[in-house]
């Protein structure tokens, strides 16, 4: 198992004054000329057909040039750098670059994820956790906003929440029905090397216990056999038009691709050690049984699973016929190992921020307690 070795010593300090922006005036318009949705579309496209095309370099330089041209609060021109990333001193450029963007921007979360995402993956994960802490403490005082505004508001939040339910309800049929089609191509492109891919984890959870994809799921999970795969993984998808592709991490095989529809799928790599089966995740992993594969319909698709799919749920969930809306697999699994404990602890403070965003208070106070265990204690109690 793949350790993540880098051990960078964090250069951004909680009371750093950022960086005086060095582009003119970029800074006085936080910059809303990327504000066309087919203009982001165009420029994404761009890229992905660069990355499909081994032009990584070009690929940055599209995307970074977006951004200072006044694409700064567009959060998908910021992960999509994130995941250019193919070394750590990658994270020095995206560093640079939001230490150089508009003032307004340094409060905006989806950004703040983003390079903090980017800290992680180079091993800065002091530098993350200062960056987290900002981004926690914002969303907590966003909430405490948004909770006094709706308090004298009631009608407002009434009129909102069925809104906010129907269009989760409309994402969620969009995305059963574009899936299949997602998965039939991403089976072509592996069958032509030989390599089958098999539902996994929340995806095949979510066809056992309920006959599909599980309401809240947002992407789909499928394992390869490691052996069964000729080369690098990412090499398969290479010039494919139909795919994008990002590498996860930095010390993993896995991949995330997103299918031209929209529809991403992550491909976990299951590789035997002694006497069983592991795939990694972000800071740890997971066993099971050695298995085989057997066929079955997959919204209206044929699709491999684990031939003993319920001992292969037992291992990853333990009780999983019964829904628990509070599982964390980074914690909860039964099979799992912690592989990187700093990497892991930095997760940690991740979990605390959906939390609040999402505002699952069972979850927040869950995350705040395993942070006091760490250590952290004084910015807590502002929460």
């Amino acid at each position: 198992m793949k350790q993540n070795g880098s051990a960078h010593k964090s250069r951004l300090k909680e009371n750093e004054q950022p960086l005086k922006t060095s582009t003119g005036n970029l800074g006085s318009g936080a910059g809303e000329s990327i504000s066309d949705i087919d203009d982001l579309e165009i420029v994404l496209d761009q890229v992905h057909q660069a990355q499909s095309q081994g032009d990584f370099e070009v690929a940055e330089k599209i995307l970074e040039n977006r951004i200072r041209e006044g694409g700064w609060k567009k959060a998908k021109l910021w992960w999509e750098l994130v995941a250019l990333m193919k070394t750590p001193a990658d994270y020095q450029r995206i560093r640079r670059l939001w230490l150089d963007s508009p003032k307004s921007c340094r409060k905006r979360l989806s950004l703040l994820r983003a390079v903090a995402r980017a800290a992680c993956v180079a091993g800065e994960y002091e530098e993350a956790k200062v960056i987290l802490r900002m981004a926690i403490l914002f969303a907590a005082k966003k909430r405490r906003k948004q909770k006094k505004f709706f308090s004298g508001n009631k009608q407002r939040l009434q009129n909102i929440l069925p809104a906010s339910s129907d269009k989760k309800k409309e994402e969620y049929d969009s995305f059963i029905n574009r899936a299949p089609q997602a998965l039939i191509d991403l089976n072509e492109v592996l069958e032509e090397f030989g390599v089958k891919s098999f539902l996994i984890s929340g995806t095949l959870l979510g066809f056992l216990r309920d006959g599909g994809i599980i309401s809240w799921d947002k992407d789909i999970d499928v394992g390869v056999f490691a052996e069964e795969v000729p080369h690098n993984l990412e090499e398969l998808f290479r010039g494919e038009d139909n795919f994008s592709v990002r590498r996860i991490d930095f010390n993993s095989d896995r991949l995330r691709i997103t299918h031209s529809n929209r529809v991403a799928i992550d491909i976990f790599p299951h590789y035997r050690e002694g006497e069983v089966l592991w795939h990694d995740g972000t800071a740890t992993r997971w066993w099971n049984t050695p298995f085989n594969l057997k066929k079955t319909n997959f919204l209206g698709a044929e699709q491999w699973i684990p031939d003993n799919p319920e001992l292969y749920l037992e291992e990853n969930y333990g009780p999983w016929e019964v829904p628990d809306p509070y599982f964390d697999p980074r914690i909860d699994a039964p099979n799992v190992e912690v592989t990187d404990k700093e990497y892991f602890d930095a997760l940690l403070y991740f979990s605390l921020l959906n939390s609040i965003v999402k505002n699952n208070l069972h979850m927040e106070k869950r995350y705040i307690s395993l942070l006091y265990d760490l250590g952290e204690t004084e910015w807590l109690q502002r929460l």
